[in-house]
């Protein structure tokens, strides 16, 4: 089996001849070679005789028996060709001989300087008396040192000025001549340069290695440099790493002798400052946590001291702002750190009457007098329940928050509502009566009447049956005509109180219409399809039946579900409460609140979570939409 270059040749049929060179000049009475290669399909060279054949015999002629690397001899003047055959594939190589009559002969390089030892490559080459160059073969001699018969000289070591020349078999000759200078002197002592050297982390340095002789002088010395801190290139130039600190660069001769020098790393510059969140809005009093987060020039996070700073209000060290009361327009909060810095403008929602829609959420509230902290200043507006004896204290904290409020009296379980698992009129008006105190009805009026209370829901959900948490009891129990006799309990003691009930427009009885609630609202979700088209449907129910509507947002579930694989929500705002639900997105968020806000007499959202609302970006999407609808008129949320 033939072998290639390197691997097993497994077809060793011949598919080309290649021959080198394909053409050439020489001079009549010199021999010259041409090299014969057969190969496969895949170019690989094969092992196999070769075939020669000489166009013209009386001007060259074969020298010795065929061999793939075939020599031949210039007869007498002419042109003519030689053939290489390996299994019927041929190829042709040129042969042109000229006349020695006023040839000449050059030797290359004509001069050369060197050192004692070292080893020069001379070459020769002939030229016709028209001057056209031919190959030509000559006989190498040296006046010192020795050359070998392929033109290689190793020069000796006895300093002085030698030749080298180059005959032609036709008597012309070129002579190059050779200076051989004294070994230089041993370096004694490698010097890097510079010897020490301070950089930024990512910036780069020059070193230089030259050598010291033992009578001190400076010389050129091959050097291998190695690195630590960072990374070094042949050619000496060093790239700092990341990471700060003192670090070496040593310089080492292949007699290895070396130099070290002094690297000293100082920390990239801050590049980029980002200020998060990016988007703000806030109650006056109230309080938003800024968080700073910094790059430097090599794009890596680096903690370095940040101080921040606000036009208006307060801001501590830690981030953590209070905007200012009294206060219209907005502040701005800004982070610096190295003179880098980033500002975020916090818009001040001052509760205007008859201005902006109101922007809120489930359990917004931590106590009955006090809101949640984290990422809650942008919500104008909450709907959660209360008892009756913290009702009164409820309403004149929201008043001085400047939050509006959708009650909901009679909130909490709806066990607290039920006998024998159905729901009991007689309990839901035990619990409503306890807010039918001379205090709280004109607590409640007051509210009302400056705008701080939005509304009461009746009950949530009245539509559920046949579950185990939200169960009303079995299908019938609640029907629109019932619910309207709830809202007319309430405003039997609150007449100027606007009630409602939650649910969505489709879920409960479309074909009937209240005649007492005011408003109804519904909760949407990415599962519930097209946002504008829901809310549309939502809209023509309530135009159809003289409502208002106070729209819904599921934060929590309302995002794409998760139905495949692991329940890990990728891609989404976080997962849900339960699976396959998942968190809305801050894109999602804007969408749908700056499309819902706008339709409703209120827009809110369920539920306040601190892990959501801790997240900077889900803080801009809650400013952002909280923004857009403060310049919004208001509408009441009374119809009747």
């Amino acid at each position: 089996m033939a072998t290639g270059e390197g691997a097993a040749v497994t077809d060793n049929v011949v598919a080309t001849v290649t021959v080198i060179p394909d053409s050439q000049m020489v001079f009549a009475g010199d021999q010259f070679q041409v090299v014969a290669t057969p190969k496969n399909k895949a170019g690989q060279a094969l092992d196999r005789s070769v075939a020669w054949k000489v166009s013209n015999t009386s001007v060259v002629s074969m020298v010795g028996s065929p061999l793939p690397a075939m020599t031949f001899k210039a007869l007498r003047v002419g042109n003519t060709s030689v053939k290489a055959t390996v299994d019927a594939k041929s190829r042709f190589s040129k042969v042109v001989a000229r006349a020695v009559t006023g040839a000449r002969v050059v030797v290359t390089p004509a001069e050369v300087t060197i050192t004692g030892g070292e080893t020069v490559q001379f070459l020769a080459t002939g030229l016709t008396r028209a001057g056209e160059t031919a190959a030509v073969n000559v006989t190498w001699a040296a006046t010192g040192g020795a050359i070998s018969p392929g033109g290689a000289l190793a020069a000796g070591n006895a300093p002085g000025i030698y030749q080298v020349i180059a005959t032609s078999a036709f008597g012309a000759a070129d002579t190059s001549v050779v200076t051989i200078g004294a070994p230089p002197e041993p370096v004694g002592e490698v010097i890097l340069v510079p010897g020490t050297a301070s950089v930024l982390a990512g910036g780069t340095v020059q070193f230089e290695a030259y050598g010291r002789t033992g009578a001190g002088d400076s010389t050129s010395v091959t050097v291998t440099y190695a690195a630590t801190g960072g990374t070094i290139a042949t050619g000496g130039r060093y790239t700092a790493g990341g990471v700060a600190g003192t670090y070496r660069v040593v310089a080492t001769s292949p007699a290895g002798i070396a130099d070290t020098a002094e690297v000293v790393i100082s920390d990239a510059p801050v590049a980029r400052v980002e200020l998060l969140p990016d988007i703000a809005a806030s109650r006056p009093g109230e309080t938003t946590r800024f968080v700073a987060s910094v790059w430097n020039t090599l794009g890596a996070s680096v903690a370095v001291p940040v101080t921040y700073a606000a036009s208006c209000g307060t801001v501590t060290g830690a981030g953590v702002f209070d905007a200012p009361r009294g206060t219209t327009g907005s502040c701005s909060v800004t982070a610096t750190a190295e003179g880098v810095a980033d500002t975020t403008d916090v818009v001040l929602l001052v509760d205007t009457p008859g201005q902006g829609v109101p922007f809120g959420i489930n359990d917004l509230w931590a106590t009955a007098t006090a809101t949640r902290t984290t990422g809650a200043a942008a919500f104008t507006a909450s709907r959660e329940y209360f008892p009756a004896s913290e009702m009164a204290g409820h309403i004149q904290a929201a008043r001085t928050r400047g939050v509006h409020l959708v009650l909901v009296m009679t909130g909490a379980s709806h066990d607290r509502y039920k006998t024998n698992g159905v729901f009991d009129q007689a309990k839901w008006e035990a619990a409503m009566n306890a807010f039918d105190t001379p205090a709280m009805r004109d607590a409640v009026a007051q509210g009302v009447a400056d705008g701080t209370i939005i509304g009461n829901s009746v009950m949530d959900e009245p539509q559920q049956s046949g579950t185990t948490v939200k169960d009303w009891g079995p299908p019938g129990t609640m029907t629109k005509l019932r619910v309207d006799g709830l809202c007319s309990y309430v405003k039997g003691i609150f007449p100027t109180l606007p009630v409602g009930v939650g649910h969505d427009h489709s879920a409960f009885e479309p074909g009937n219409s209240y005649q007492v609630c005011d408003f109804f609202m519904p909760q949407y979700a990415l599962r519930k399809g097209n946002v504008a088209a829901w809310r549309d449907a939502g809209l023509a129910l309530a135009a159809r039946d003289g409502m208002r509507v106070i729209f819904s947002v599921n934060l929590l579930d309302g995002g794409q579900q998760d139905k495949n694989g692991a329940w890990d929500c990728p891609g989404t705002g976080g997962v849900g409460t339960h699976s396959p639900n998942c968190r809305v997105t801050p894109a999602q968020l804007r969408e749908w609140g700056r499309l819902l806000g706008p339709a409703g007499c209120a827009l809110v959202s369920w539920r306040y979570d601190a892990s959501f609302m801790a997240k900077p970006e889900n803080q801009a999407a809650i400013s952002d939409v909280a923004i857009a609808l403060a310049g919004l008129p208001r509408t009441p949320c009374g119809s009747r």
